[in-house]
């Protein structure tokens, strides 16, 4: 019961992390782009 319970709560925990990094590297990127004219990387 408690390993499915910590699983559920890591896997909960990591989407949310993933998230906020995606999110973060999604702003990197469109700024680099936006400094350099290199549309074409999307």
């Amino acid at each position: 019961m408690t390993g499915k319970l910590q699983t559920k709560y890591s896997v909960c925990n990591h989407s949310i992390i993933n998230k906020e990094f995606m999110s973060r590297l999604d702003i990197t990127l469109t700024l680099s782009m936006k400094n350099s004219g290199a549309i074409t990387f999307r």
